[in-house]
C-alpha cells in the first residue's frame, strides 16, 4: 500500500516539493526528493563531520558540538574551540549535548565535564560533579533546561543539578534506590515530573519529593533510549534505539508507537536519535535513514515527509545516520549526522524546484538539456537533447515517451486537442495524451526537412519554423503549403499579437505577419530604428507575450525587458526598455511566463526573475532559491493547470509556485558584530583564549577601544553578522566618525576596516549590514580611544600655553632689558671704536709720515738707479770706441817696434814693410774718429 501511494503521489510531490495534494484513497504523503539543503562540512571549516549536538545562542549563531571540538557558525565564517592548556578553553573535544540558558550562557557537555561559556566573557569556565570521583572523567551525556531555567546534567554517574548559588554542579538523585546512570535523555513535563532515558530504559520521578515513580505502562521495557522531547503541547516523545518512536498523550495517559519511513527503500527506521518541534508545530525526527517530518492531521500524527542522502545529489540531505535536530529561529532545520557534518533546510532554499541530474528521477535521461516542456493532467513531458520523456503519478522517475526508434533532440509542443505535436530533429510527430502512442506526421515535398524549431496553430494555419529553412505556414492536415518566408537565421518563437498579426522572433530581428494571408509586413532588425527618434532593440528578441493588462512584452538576448509600444503600423512600433535600474541583475533572458496576478517571470542566464508591471520593479532569484545553476533555455516554458510554471534548461527544468514565491521576504540582516581586533597590527593578546576574553571584555564590559599612544596607532577590525540564506548578497558599511564623512561599502568577501596613524581623540566605529531591496540593519558602534603622547595631552598643552603667555607677557621688559643692555654694549663698543680710530689715526699719521719719507727715499734712489743706468749707458758709449782706438794704436805701437827692430838689423824685407804700412793704414782713421765720439759722449750727458 506505501508503495502504490508513493507512486501515486511522485509526480506532485517532485514538482511542488512541500505542497500536499490530497488524492481518493490515499495518505497525504509527499516526497521531498527534490528538496535542496545547504551543507557545512570540514570543507567550509567545521573541525570535524560527525556533529552531535546543535543549538542556537541569543545572537543567532549555531553552534556545533562535533567529536573533535565546538563550532560557531555564523554564516560567513566557522570558529573552533578546542581543549588547550589554559584553564580557560574548553574541557574536551567531544562534545556530547548543547543548550542556552535564558542568560544567553552556553553550557556544554563533554566526555570529560560539563564547560560554561558567557559571550560576555569570552572564556570557559570547568565543571565537574560533587563529590568528584577518585579518578577518571565525569562524562556528560545530556543536558536539559526545564522550565524554571533550571539546568538538569545527565552523566555516567546518574542525574545532575546545576546550583546556582553555590556555583556548582551536584550530583542530585538521593532515593532509596540505587540511581540510574548513564543517563542519554533528559525531559521536564509541565507537572513536576523529570523523565530521563538510560540504555536500560526510561525512569520518571517527582522532583519535589526526589520519588521514583511508574513510567505509564512504558511498553518497552529495558530498551535503550537515546531522545527525550516534550512538544509545546506537552506530549512526550521518545526515540529509542532500536525500538522506534513512541509517543504518551497525558490527556490518554498511553503511548503510541508511530512508524517512520523511509522513501528511498521503503525502510522503516527504527533508531532514533533526536527529536524537536519547530515553530509550525510539526515534529522533526532524526533517523539512521536520514531525517521525517511529522504534521499532526485530524487528530492523527503522519509522516509528512521523509528527507535522506543521495550519493550524487551535493544538495541532499548529508549522509549518515541522523544524530541532532534543531529548528531556529528563522524557520530552519539543522540537521547533524554522523560523517555528514551539518544540513540546513530553509524555504528560501526551496522556493524553487529543480528537476537536475543528480536526483534519480532524471536517471533514464543521458542529455538532462530540457529544450521544450508539455504539460496535461497528472503528466509531463519534457523534450530534451536525448529524446522525449514524460513523468506521471504512476511513475518514480523519468521513461521515454511515444515509441523512439532514435535520441532525437526535440525543441517545440504544440497542443492538438488531444495530442501533442512535437518537433524534433527529423521533423514532426504526435502522441496521443492518454495512450502515449506516438507516429510522424509527413510534411509535403516541397518542405524541406530538417529540425521542426517552433511551432503556433490558430483556427486557419498551422504556422512552422524549419531550422536554415524559414517560415512555412500550412494548413490544419499539413498536406498544403500556404506561404514560404526563407529566413537563415534561428526562428527564437512564433506568437500571436492581437487578432490579425503574428509576431516571429530570430536572431535577425523582429518580423510581423499579417495573420490571415500570411505575408510578411515588417522587420524591426536589432538596434536600429527608422529615425533614430526611440531607441530600439539592441539585442535579439528571444519570447513575446502579452500581459493581463494587454501590454506587450519581449524578453531580449542581454539587454533585458522591453514593453512593445504599438498602435497600428508596424514600423511605428517603439520599445522601451527595463533593465538594471529597475533592479534586473542579468539582462540575457530566455523566456517569459504570466501568472495569475500579472506578474512577468523571466527565466534568464542566472536564474528566474520576476518584474511587477505595477511598480515596474524586479526580484531576483538564483541557485540559492532552488534554480538551476547553468543557463536556461530560450522559450522553453510551460504552465501547470493550478498556475505553476515550469522553465527549462541546460540542466534539466524549475518548476514553481508563483503566489508562493512572492509570499517570501527576506528578513532584515542581524545586527553585525566584531570578531577580532588588531592594534597595531597585532592581536590583543598573543594567546588565543586570552585575546577572546579581552575581545569580549572590550566588546561587553568597557565598550571601548583603547589604542595606546605608542606605536603606529593603527586598529584593525574583523566582523560578520548572522545570515544564513542570502549570505551572497549581503553589504556591509562602515564609517569611523568624525575621520569619515561617508559610508564605506564592502562585500562579503572583504568583511574588515583598518584605519592608520590615526591621531589622538575620541572616535566612533559605525557598522551596519543590508541585502538588496531590504532595509540596512541596526548600527553596531564602538566607541574608539586613541592616546596621545605626553607631549599631546591637555595638560601638556595647557603648560604650553601657560608658558607662551608668560613669554608674551614679558617679552616688553625683556625685550627693554636687552634694549638697555645693548645701548650700554653700543657706548662700550663706541668708545672703543673711538679709541681705536685714534690709535688708528696717528699709525696712519707716522705711517703717512714714514711714506713721505720712504717716497723721498725712493725718489732719490730712483734717480740714483737712473744715474746708473745712465753711467752704464756712457761706459759703454766710451769704452767701445776707446777700446777700439787702443787696440788700433796697440797694433800701430807693436808693428812699429817690431818695424823699429828690422830696420836697426837692417834685415827686411819689402813685404814687411808693406804690411806695416797696410797695418798703419787700417788703424789710423779709427784713431782719428775719437774726437767725434767723445763729442757725441759729451752731448748726450
Amino acid at each position: 500500500m506505501l508503495c502504490q501511494v508513493r507512486q501515486h503521489l511522485a509526480l506532485y510531490a517532485v514538482l511542488w516539493l512541500t505542497l500536499t495534494v490530497t488524492w481518493a484513497a490515499s495518505a497525504q504523503i509527499s516526497v521531498q526528493s527534490t528538496s535542496r539543503f545547504s551543507r557545512l562540512d570540514i570543507q567550509q571549516g567545521l573541525s570535524q563531520n560527525t556533529v552531535t549536538a546543535l543549538v542556537q545562542d541569543h545572537d543567532g549563531n549555531i553552534w556545533i558540538g562535533t567529536q573533535n571540538g565546538l563550532n560557531r557558525y555564523d554564516g560567513f565564517d566557522v570558529k573552533v574551540f578546542l581543549p588547550g592548556e589554559h584553564v580557560t578553553t574548553i574541557s574536551d573535544n567531544f562534545i556530547t549535548s548543547l543548550v542556552v540558558d535564558q542568560h544567553g550562557v552556553l553550557w556544554v557537555g563533554t566526555l570529560n565535564g560539563l564547560n560554561r561559556y558567557d559571550p560576555k566573557r569570552g572564556v570557559f569556565e570547568r565543571f565537574r560533579p560533587l563529590p568528584q570521583r577518585s579518578s577518571g572523567n565525569d562524562m556528560v551525556l545530556s543536558l536539559h533546561l526545564d522550565q524554571q531555567n533550571r539546568l538538569w546534567v545527565g552523566t555516567d554517574r546518574g542525574i545532575a543539578l546545576w546550583q546556582d548559588d553555590s556555583q556548582a554542579l551536584q550530583l542530585w538523585y538521593s532515593g532509596p534506590s540505587a540511581q540510574p546512570q548513564n543517563i542519554t535523555a533528559i525531559s521536564a513535563d509541565n507537572d513536576g515530573r523529570l523523565w530521563f532515558g538510560t540504555p536500560q530504559g526510561l525512569y520518571r520521578i517527582d522532583i519535589a519529593s526526589k520519588t521514583l515513580l511508574d513510567t505509564m505502562a512504558f511498553p518497552v521495557e529495558y530498551a535503550s533510549v537515546l531522545a527525550l522531547y516534550h512538544d509545546k503541547a506537552g506530549r512526550l516523545w521518545a526515540g529509542l534505539e532500536h525500538k522506534g518512536l513512541l509517543l504518551f498523550e497525558p490527556e490518554q495517559q498511553n503511548w503510541q508507537s508511530i512508524e517512520l519511513v523511509n522513501y528511498d527503500k521503503d525502510l522503516i527506521s527504527r533508531e532514533i536519535r533526536s527529536i524537536t518541534m519547530d515553530d509550525n508545530a510539526d515534529i522533526w525526527v532524526g533517523t539512521q535513514h536520514g531525517l521525517n517530518q511529522l504534521r499532526l492531521k485530524q487528530g492523527k500524527w503522519q509522516q509528512h515527509a521523509s528527507f535522506y542522502h543521495q550519493r550524487h545529489n551535493p544538495t541532499s540531505l548529508g549522509s549518515g545516520k541522523v544524530v541532532s535536530v534543531l529548528a531556529d529561529t528563522q524557520g530552519s532545520i539543522w540537521v547533524g549526522s554522523w560523517n555528514g557534518g551539518v544540513s540546513r533546510l530553509n524555504q528560501a532554499n526551496n522556493l524553487f524546484s529543480s528537476i537536475t541530474p543528480d536526483l534519480p528521477l532524471m536517471a533514464a535521461v543521458r542529455n538532462p538539456a530540457t529544450i521544450t516542456l508539455a504539460a496535461w493532467q497528472d503528466k509531463l513531458w519534457a523534450g530534451t537533447a536525448d529524446g522525449l520523456f514524460t513523468l506521471t503519478a504512476k511513475q518514480s522517475g523519468f521513461v521515454p515517451a511515444g515509441d523512439q526508434q532514435n535520441s532525437l533532440t526535440y525543441y517545440s509542443a504544440l497542443d492538438r486537442g488531444s495530442q501533442w505535436w512535437f518537433g524534433h530533429t527529423l521533423g514532426i510527430s504526435s502522441l496521443d495524451k492518454i495512450t502515449g502512442l506516438g507516429q510522424p506526421l509527413p510534411l509535403p515535398a516541397s518542405v524541406a526537412k530538417g529540425p521542426v524549431r517552433r511551432m503556433w496553430a490558430d483556427d486557419q494555419h498551422v504556422w512552422l519554423a524549419i531550422e536554415q529553412f524559414g517560415i512555412v505556414v500550412m494548413n490544419h492536415e499539413l498536406t498544403s503549403v500556404i506561404a514560404v518566408h526563407p529566413l537563415n537565421r534561428s526562428v527564437t518563437f512564433i506568437r500571436p499579437l492581437g487578432q490579425d498579426k503574428v509576431l516571429v522572433g530570430s536572431y535577425l530581428g523582429l518580423s510581423w505577419f499579417d495573420r490571415s494571408s500570411a505575408t510578411l509586413l515588417f522587420t524591426h532588425r536589432p538596434g536600429i530604428t527608422d529615425d533614430n527618434s526611440s531607441p530600439g532593440m539592441p539585442t535579439a528578441p528571444m519570447d513575446f507575450i502579452t500581459g493581463a493588462d494587454n501590454r506587450y512584452w519581449l524578453a531580449s538576448n542581454g539587454s533585458g525587458l522591453y514593453e512593445m509600444l504599438y498602435t497600428a503600423e508596424p514600423a511605428q512600433a517603439r520599445f522601451v526598455q527595463y533593465g538594471e535600474k529597475q533592479g534586473l541583475n542579468n539582462g540575457q533572458l530566455k523566456s517569459i511566463a504570466s501568472d495569475n496576478q500579472g506578474n512577468l517571470w523571466l527565466s534568464t542566464a542566472f536564474g528566474i526573475s520576476v518584474f511587477t508591471p505595477g511598480t515596474e520593479q524586479f526580484r531576483n532569484f538564483g541557485y540559492r532559491h532552488g534554480t538551476l545553476k547553468r543557463d536556461y533555455i530560450n522559450a522553453s516554458v510551460s504552465r501547470l493547470s493550478d498556475g505553476s510554471i515550469v522553465f527549462g534548461g541546460m540542466d534539466g527544468f524549475t518548476v514553481f509556485q508563483p503566489e508562493r514565491v512572492l509570499a517570501y521576504q527576506a528578513t532584515s540582516v542581524a545586527e553585525p558584530h566584531i570578531q577580532s581586533i588588531q592594534v597595531n597590527n597585532a592581536p590583543l593578546d598573543p594567546v588565543a583564549p586570552l585575546a577572546d576574553a579581552a575581545l569580549a571584555k572590550i566588546l561587553h564590559a568597557k565598550h571601548q577601544l583603547t589604542v595606546p599612544a605608542e606605536g603606529t596607532r593603527s586598529i584593525s577590525l574583523s566582523y560578520s553578522t548572522r545570515e544564513f540564506i542570502e549570505t551572497a548578497q549581503v553589504q556591509f558599511q562602515y564609517r569611523l566618525d568624525p575621520l569619515d564623512s561617508n559610508w564605506i561599502t564592502q562585500d562579503p568577501g572583504k568583511r574588515s576596516a583598518g584605519f592608520e596613524r590615526l591621531p589622538p581623540g575620541q572616535y566612533l566605529f559605525r557598522l551596519r549590514a543590508g541585502v538588496p531591496q531590504s532595509p540596512w540593519s541596526d548600527e553596531y558602534q564602538l566607541a574608539v580611544r586613541v592616546l596621545p603622547l605626553w607631549w599631546e595631552t591637555w595638560w601638556a598643552r595647557l603648560l604650553l600655553l601657560l608658558l607662551l603667555v608668560a613669554v608674551l607677557a614679558g617679552l616688553p621688559t625683556l625685550r627693554l632689558r636687552q634694549l638697555h643692555k645693548r645701548q650700554r654694549q653700543l657706548a662700550m663698543l663706541v668708545e672703543e671704536r673711538t679709541s681705536a680710530l685714534e690709535e688708528s689715526k696717528n699709525k696712519a699719521e707716522q705711517t703717512l709720515q714714514q711714506l713721505a719719507s720712504t717716497m723721498k727715499e725712493l725718489v732719490r734712489t730712483e734717480k740714483m738707479v737712473v744715474l746708473g743706468q745712465l753711467v752704464a749707458g756712457v761706459a759703454h758709449e766710451v769704452n767701445t770706441p776707446l777700446g777700439v782706438a787702443l787696440t788700433a794704436s796697440s797694433v800701430v805701437s807693436e808693428e812699429s817696434r817690431l818695424l823699429q827692430q828690422k830696420l836697426s838689423s837692417g834685415n827686411i824685407r819689402r813685404q814687411e814693410l808693406d804690411s806695416f804700412f797696410t797695418k798703419a793704414r787700417t788703424g789710423h782713421p779709427l784713431t782719428r774718429q775719437q774726437p767725434a765720439a767723445c763729442s757725441t759722449v759729451s752731448s748726450k750727458l
